[in-house]
């Protein structure tokens, strides 16, 4: 049985240099490139070998805003861009350095961190920035500004021109694919969150948050599941604490993390509720 390659997708804005950056990487024209935005109609599969490694790399005709896609045409190359989402392991967001962080650049973005995919951000074109004009760490911030959700996830300056960045992007494609992949112990889990707690307490209506298991339930994106004595009770901020608290201790680079609050059952359980989703 043939071993399944570990895939990555590559997703962005038409004209964002998503297919000459595939090209630089085969080292040869696979992808026809175009100067007018959309080229790319089909999502292309081409199998890679990078440094040793093999990789399934998934080209992906660039994502317009709704009210741009018109043609039938283009309408199924989003659908099949999208699906090519739940298809990989790594999505790879490519931006313009030219053009900074984009309303758009920010609801793909969404699309991949619904997708649970873990996500590495290419800022393309770099070498179209004329030197000292913009900084690697101002772009950073604006990313980090702009798309708060990925702050977890690493950022490579590339050039598919000049194949900067290249091996940076594959570095951390192989790191965020392992991460998304890592599974903790229960005992792990649940230490991890009761010394979140005892640092950062909450309560509700005079009673205390209390964590009663926790434990890891799947990988991309890493899942787990904690019951507690108050599940409907937890605010969006105090679960990105908890989030951030397990990133702190364990990593997960450029994985969501997702929890499943449940309702602790037996002595302690506390108040009545229900068992809840969070994403």
């Amino acid at each position: 049985m043939t071993e399944k390659l570990p895939s990555v997708v590559i997703v962005g804005r038409p004209n964002v240099g998503k297919s000459s950056l595939v090209n630089a990487v085969l080292g040869h024209e696979r992808v026809l490139v175009h100067d007018l935005p959309g080229t790319t109609r089909d999502a292309v599969d081409t199998p890679l070998t990078f440094r040793d490694r093999a990789y399934l790399l998934i080209d992906t005709a660039g994502i317009r805003r709704k009210g741009k896609v018109t043609e039938a045409l283009e309408k199924l190359a989003v659908v099949m861009a999208l699906k090519s989402l739940e298809r990989c392991q790594v999505a790879v967001l490519v931006m313009d350095a030219s053009e900074g962080v984009t309303a758009q650049d920010a609801h793909i973005a969404g699309y991949a961190n619904d997708a649970g995919r873990a996500v590495v951000v290419a800022v393309n074109k770099w070498d179209l920035v004329p030197p000292g004009m913009v900084q690697r760490a101002d772009v950073t911030g604006q990313v980090h500004e702009r798309l708060p959700f990925l702050e977890h996830a690493p950022i490579c300056f590339t050039s598919a021109v000049t194949r900067l960045g290249l091996r940076d992007l594959f570095d951390q494609v192989d790191v965020v694919a392992a991460e998304a992949q890592k599974r903790l112990q229960p005992g792990e889990v649940l230490a991890t969150l009761r010394h979140a707690v005892e640092r950062r307490p909450m309560s509700a209506r005079g009673i205390p948050l209390r964590v009663q298991s926790a434990q890891q339930v799947a990988v991309s994106p890493p899942t787990f599941a904690i019951r507690v004595n108050l599940p409907d009770s937890i605010h969006f901020s105090y679960e990105r604490y908890i989030i951030n608290s397990l990133r702190h201790a364990h990593g997960f680079a450029g994985s969501p993390l997702r929890l499943l609050f449940r309702k602790a059952v037996g002595r302690g359980a506390g108040r009545p509720g229900r068992a809840r989703r969070r994403a």
